[in-house]
C-alpha cells in the first residue's frame, strides 16, 4: 500500500529539476529500494515544461540505479547504471538511501 505523496526536490542543475516521492519508497525482495521520481528538463522560460515520471530501483550499497518504468511503461531488462556525471540522479540516490523512512 502506498503512503501519502511526499515530493522532495533535490538541488536543480543546468539540466533541469528532479523530485523523489518519500511516500513511494519500498524495499524490494532483492534488498534494493524502489521509488517514484519526477524529472523536468530545463526549458525556455516561455515554453510549457514537460516532465517524465520514473519508477527507479536503487542499490544503495553499490550506488547504482535502473529505471523500471518511464511514464508508466515498463522497461523490461533495464540494466543497472552508475549515476556518473548526472548530478540529479546522484542526488536522488543519496537522498533516498539516507532518508529515514521507517
Amino acid at each position: 500500500m502506498a503512503g501519502p505523496v511526499d515530493w522532495r526536490e533535490v538541488p536543480p542543475t543546468a539540466e533541469g529539476r528532479q523530485w523523489w516521492d518519500a511516500g513511494s519508497v519500498r524495499r524490494t525482495r532483492e534488498g534494493t529500494l524502489s521509488v517514484l521520481s519526477r524529472f523536468t528538463p530545463e526549458t525556455d522560460p516561455e515554453a510549457r515544461p514537460l516532465g517524465s515520471l520514473y519508477v527507479m530501483q536503487i542499490d544503495c550499497d553499490q550506488k547504482l540505479y535502473r529505471d523500471q518504468q518511464v511514464n508508466g511503461l515498463p522497461r523490461w531488462g533495464a540494466q543497472w547504471e552508475a549515476a556518473g556525471q548526472d548530478a540529479l540522479i546522484s542526488s536522488v540516490i543519496d537522498a533516498v538511501c539516507s532518508a529515514d523512512l521507517a
